[in-house]
């Protein structure tokens, strides 16, 4: 029987991932070389497969064709496998999303797989009874498993990196944090005067408020007395005129009598005279007449009674004008009396109209005091509810801020604690290249030993079936860290994703109630006449939040997150 040999390149068994294992030969009227899968070929990758098929390649290269029971020794048919039988658990895995698929490759080889599986089923030869074998189709080079370890072990190292910058980042933005939360407790301090300032002022004005009451209260007491006072002067004044009045009375009535009576008493007096001279006429006649007749003695006698009832009548008119004389003085004393008494009721009439004028006049300043003051009592009012209305904000206002800087203190503790799951990512890494490292120096260890026991054909089955069950081991071991690590940054990216709209959000509410905040507090500082000073400095005070700290800050809470469901 003539033997061939058959030697598979080794880029090509790397490539294709094709298995050597023994089958039926070629005998009389059979077909071509029979080939069979392996039992548990669907329960491992093609990194394994890649293997097994670089051991049993370098084995042949080495040895060359050797018998064994009359058989070639290439008697196994070389078989490519489908990547969706070697690892179909890998396809079904929900974490393999449409950006991650990138880094395994499958895609592309599966596709040149069965382009190449169709190439080969239509020309495929079957045998004609004698030894003859079906046609080979040769695969394309592919790349080794080391290579493609390599490759993912630069993808997982690209992600360190990014993951490195993003650490970084976050320590940056820790710092600024930290910077923020003292300018938060600074401004938080300075409410806080400010609320003391303010509550110190309100005591002010509320004493003020009780002093200026007690004033109103005062000059009310004082209004009522002198409304009291004023009606006291008015009732004397109605009853000054009226004495004024009968005065004058009786005043006009004794002047009238004053008047009858120098009336009277000049006729007595021009009577008298007249009496007198007519007396003294006769006295004269008389003396004539005596000196011419005795006879008129008689008529003497007469004349002399006559003088004696004139001179009676003169007595008694003297009397009567003594009697209006004194009567007259008194009547001019009583005059007198009640023209002083007039003039002291006028001068008391002018004295009562200057204090009437006086207290009209103290009654209207108080009268318009009182309207200030109830004017300044309505703006006091006004000004105590202004300042509990913003007081008030303030305390809301207050109360926002601690709720911030609670918030701030929260997510420096839980970006420490994603410091220290990123940290712990990183070692997950670190550790994932080394064992990666370690797979590959025992690939290259078995591969080596491979030469040396390539003198017994059942030795090196079984060892080259012991190396493909190690490498199986190996691979599947690889490429469930490599399938966790991919899971892993899947769910990272879409946690990170779901948390950014979710941090914006929060971000523009918080926004929102910082510049809200930052408003009445502006607003209450230009308002404060205590605080306008300082004004100007604390409004520049004002530090927005960086638009990057709630993006590391909720990707730290991720890493974190991540980190503990790993190690749970």
């Amino acid at each position: 029987m003539k033997q061939r040999k058959r030697i598979m390149p080794q880029g090509d068994a790397a490539m294709e991932g094709t298995m050597l294992d023994p089958g039926g030969g070629g005998g009389g009227g059979g077909g071509g070389g029979g080939a069979s899968l392996p039992s548990d070929s669907s329960d491992h990758n093609a990194a394994a497969a890649a293997a097994a098929a670089t051991t049993t390649t370098s084995e042949s290269a080495t040895n060359g064709p050797s018998i064994n029971n009359g058989r070639e020794s290439n008697d196994s048919a070389l078989q490519t496998l489908s990547p969706r039988e070697m690892s179909p658990k890998k396809y079904e895995h929900p974490a393999l999303t449409p950006y991650n698929r990138r880094l395994s490759k499958n895609t592309q080889y599966f596709e040149t797989w069965q382009h190449r599986t169709s190439i080969a089923s239509s020309g495929g030869g079957g045998g004609t009874g004698s030894n003859k074998r079906g046609s080979v189709v040769t695969p394309s080079p592919r790349k080794l498993p080391s290579i493609e370890k390599k490759e993912k072990i630069a993808s997982l190292t690209e992600e360190n990196e990014f993951l490195s910058k993003e650490v970084r980042v976050l320590c940056k933005d820790k710092s600024s944090l930290a910077a923020r939360a003292s300018q938060l407790e600074d401004d938080l301090s300075t409410i806080l005067a400010k609320t003391h300032e303010l509550v110190h002022e309100n005591s002010n004005l509320s004493s003020q408020v009780d002093d200026t009451r007690i004033q109103i209260c005062a000059k009310d007491s004082m209004m009522t007395s002198l409304a009291k006072a004023k009606s006291i002067l008015e009732s004397e004044k109605q009853y000054l005129q009226e004495d004024k009045g009968f005065l004058e009375n009786q005043l006009l009535e004794i002047n009238k009598k004053l008047r009858e009576t120098a009336k009277r008493a000049d006729e007595a007096e021009s009577t008298v005279a007249s009496v007198v001279q007519q007396i003294d006429g006769l006295n004269r006649n008389l003396a004539r007449m005596s000196k011419n007749d005795a006879s008129f003695e008689v008529q003497e006698i007469v004349k002399q009674m006559e003088l004696h009832s004139l001179q009676a009548c003169k007595d008694m008119l003297k009397k009567e004008l003594k009697k209006l004389t004194a009567t007259v003085i008194k009547a001019r004393e009583e005059a007198t009396e009640a023209k002083m008494v007039i003039d002291n009721c006028r001068a008391d009439e002018t004295k009562f109209k200057a204090d009437v004028v006086r207290l009209e006049k103290a009654l209207k300043s108080a009268s318009e005091y009182s309207g200030r003051l109830e004017k300044q009592e309505k703006l006091l009012k006004s000004n105590i509810e202004l300042f509990d209305a913003r007081v008030r904000s303030l305390e809301n206002e207050l109360s926002f801020v601690k709720a911030e800087r609670d918030a701030a203190i929260k997510a420096k503790i839980q970006k420490e604690a994603a410091s220290g799951g990123m940290e712990a990512i990183k070692a997950s890494i670190h550790i994932l290249h080394e064992n990666a490292k370690k797979g590959h120096e025992q690939v290259l260890a078995l591969s080596g030993l491979l030469p040396e026991l390539a003198e017994d054909k059942a030795r090196s089955v079984e060892v080259s079936k012991t190396l493909e069950m190690k490498a199986r081991e190996l691979g599947a071991r690889s490429t469930t860290v490599a399938t966790a690590a991919e899971e892993q940054l899947g769910k990272l990216k879409e946690q990170v994703e779901a948390l950014d709209s979710a941090l914006e959000e929060a971000k523009d509410a918080a926004e929102e109630s910082e510049s809200k905040a930052w408003q009445m507090i502006g607003e209450l500082s230009s308002s404060s006449p205590a605080s306008q000073a300082s004004g100007d400095h604390e409004s520049s005070g004002k530090v927005d939040l960086p638009a990057a700290t709630t993006y590391i800050l909720g990707l730290g809470l991720l890493a974190y997150s991540v980190y503990i469901s790993n190690h749970a």
